[in-house]
């Protein structure tokens, strides 16, 4: 079923194309003139899928619609009804952005093809348009895509939190989309342009995890053949997301609180500090509240994240 707007002053064409349209399924608004129907356009937008007018009103033409719809920026396909002397007229129209035109005597079976085109048309734009809408809603969220409240909810508080350089604690089970939170976070933050650097410090051994993230200089250890940044270095100017942060031992923690606090890092075997500009995203499957009352988290959680 669509929903159609018909104008015409001729009473036995509106009642004729009233009857027509119902027949086929569709729900049917009349006018008589062009001043009625822009007042019911302009109020109803979303309620109308096609309009049918003819050339010829009382208060102007059919295509006096299309600067209505223009100003809108409705996208609702126009098909003007016009006597066959007038056909010119409705053929340059096209130009000026209607759908297509019919010339009097109708027959009923042709306006039925084009009525569906024209809805047919309408249809696969807006589909395409919630096409595009969803990719690029997919690519903002980096993948995250859903239309209940909770997502809602979530989608709100990202936009929310986005934006500011505070450090972000996300909370959940396993294989719940933390990190896609977290990549959602960086891509609609000022931080976008900039790396987006993950690291799981539940999957790297501490003396291994603490080089990964500081970097270090040649010689600070045996192995260490040259100088490496860490990953504190490689999301400068973007984000840092550490996964599982409840995993992190305590030494570690403390050394990440610093790096909160201060803003500075210091690789392994330097004695200076280096600035640093990255915005932490930690998350966790734990119950780190809990945790900390059990005093078996450390200070980083408390600190940081309370």
């Amino acid at each position: 079923m669509a929903r159609l707007v018909v104008v015409d002053d001729d009473l036995a064409i509106h009642d004729l194309l009233r009857v027509f349209f119902e027949d086929l399924g569709h729900e049917v608004t009349c006018f008589e003139n062009v001043t009625e129907a822009s007042s019911y356009i302009t109020d109803n937008p979303d309620r109308i899928d096609l309009i049918v007018a003819d050339l010829r009103l009382p208060d102007g033409t059919g295509l006096s619609l299309m600067p209505v719809l223009k100003e809108r920026q409705l996208d609702i396909p126009l098909i003007l009804i016009t006597a066959y002397g007038s056909s010119e007229i409705a053929a340059n129209a096209l130009k000026r952005g209607i759908f297509d035109y019919i010339t009097k005597p109708l027959n009923l079976t042709e306006l039925e093809v084009l009525c569906n085109r024209a809805i047919k048309l309408k249809s696969l734009e807006r589909n395409l348009l919630d096409l595009r809408s969803s990719v690029t809603n997919e690519r903002r969220f980096h993948g995250l895509i859903g239309s209940c409240p909770k997502m809602r909810e979530l989608f709100e508080l990202i936009e929310k939190v986005a934006d500011t350089n505070s450090s972000v604690l996300i909370t959940g089970e396993s294989g719940t989309g933390k990190e896609l939170v977290a990549q959602a976070l960086h891509n609609r933050s000022r931080r976008a342009d900039a790396n987006f650097v993950a690291v799981n410090c539940s999957a790297i051994p501490f003396e291994l995890l603490e080089s990964e993230l500081f970097g270090y200089r040649k010689g600070a250890f045996t192995g260490a053949s040259e100088d490496r940044k860490g990953l504190f270095e490689e999301a400068d100017g973007g984000t840092l997301f550490l996964d599982e942060i409840g995993d992190m031992p305590p030494l570690l923690q403390g050394k990440l609180l610093r790096v909160l606090q201060e803003r500075t890092i210091r690789r392994l075997g330097e004695n200076a500090d280096r600035p640093v500009d990255v915005r932490i995203v930690a998350a966790t499957h734990k119950d780190l509240k809990t945790a900390i009352q059990r005093k078996s988290s450390a200070r980083i959680c408390s600190s940081a994240y309370a």
